[in-house]
């Protein structure tokens, strides 16, 4: 009896073995991939000692005033990236702004807007954001006198 060696011929078992693995591979692969992509938007980190130096002014009436210079308009998203993450929030997104507006050298921020979603992976725009809820928000900063 000769035992055959080298290049053997695929069995039927084995093509039926090889198209049930192909999808669990591609699953893994793809679930390895989205998972290693982080949010698409930006992210400030936040320095709990800058940002207690900026304040946050709901009345939109300061900006008329003569002690106030402005200094532009700023963003933030707040992102809940993955499930583990807490959730995004409008205090999250507030504490972006404040270390945006401290680095364009405000010491206040006149809140703006503010808007939440959820699941927003493809929102009207067509970007995909990867995230699972978010918080926009915006704000004008401000540079406040003394009197």
């Amino acid at each position: 009896m000769k035992i055959k060696r080298g290049k053997q011929k695929p069995t039927a078992a084995y093509w039926l073995n090889m198209y049930r693995l192909v999808p669990a591979i591609g699953g893994v692969v793809i679930a390895a991939i989205v998972g290693c992509v982080g949010p698409l938007v930006k992210i400030e980190q936040i320095d709990p000692s800058v940002a207690s130096r900026v304040e946050v002014i709901r009345d939109k009436s300061i900006l008329q005033k003569e002690n106030v210079n402005k200094l532009g308009i700023v963003e933030a998203t707040s992102c809940k990236h993955l499930l583990w993450h807490p959730d995004s929030s409008i205090e999250n997104c507030t504490d972006q702004l404040k270390m945006k507006a401290s680095r364009l050298g405000g010491n206040a921020i006149v809140f703006g807007s503010s808007e939440g979603r959820n699941a927003d992976f493809l929102p009207e725009t067509g970007v995909n954001r990867n995230c699972w809820n978010t918080v926009d928000c915006s704000a004008v900063v401000i540079l406040r006198k003394p009197n």
